[in-house]
């Protein structure tokens, strides 16, 4: 691994691009203070946040962050960066901050990339063009269907935008579908949800 590497480094600059944007925004002492005393009151200590200046992409016809560099956001992924080796299938693009963890292992030999939205390819994705080992495609994880003789070592499913229930229908759908064709696979939340890993294939938590 790269002794140089910070987990939760990104590649990319505040930027705006189709309907998405990349801004810097920083987190006060007394806004970190306010937010994780809330959060300890609701029982989500690992939701805390530290203060200072992070990047996030938001979609701007909407409003809504997609992801950040926060470190409870990097917490919620690490996961990915300490099981990626070999052949990895990851699903959901972002500000690449997963993608520069992954690439950092040197054991890590072939990323394929399944982005859905066109802009974040075009603009992150141009960051990661000159690695050989990084293939992106442009579709949805829900649509993809793995060749009969698609394999992977480790598989890293991260679309979904909130923790909510709702996702574990997902879940489960994207697990019977991948579980053949993976050594280790995880999807972001489904820790946080409480779902017992047992219950699933081939999913290391």
């Amino acid at each position: 691994m790269n002794i140089d590497f910070v987990y939760g480094t990104t590649r990319v600059k505040p930027h705006k691009f189709g309907d998405w944007r990349i801004e810097e925004f920083e987190v006060t002492e007394n806004e970190a203070d306010f937010f994780n005393l809330r959060m300890r009151f609701q029982g989500k200590e690992d939701q805390c946040i530290l203060a200072g200046k992070y990047l996030r992409l938001e979609q701007i016809s909407t409003g809504y962050v997609v992801m950040s560099n926060t470190p409870m956001e990097c917490d919620s992924n690490k996961i990915a960066y300490e099981m990626a080796h070999g052949s990895v299938l990851m699903a959901g693009l972002g500000m690449g901050m997963i993608l520069e963890a992954i690439l950092s292992k040197p054991e890590v030999t072939h990323v394929r990339i399944i982005e859905i939205e066109k802009d974040i390819i075009d603009y992150v994705g141009s960051f990661f063009k000159d690695d050989p080992r990084v293939e992106i495609i442009h579709g949805n994880i829900l649509d993809y269907q793995p060749a009969k003789d698609e394999f992977y070592n480790y598989v890293w499913l991260d679309i979904w935008d909130d923790i909510n229930e709702n996702n574990e229908e997902d879940f489960q759908m994207l697990n019977d579908r991948f579980r053949d064709h993976c050594k280790a696979m995880n999807l972001w939340s489904m820790d946080l949800l409480g779902i017992d890993p047992e219950d699933y294939y081939k999913i290391a938590i």
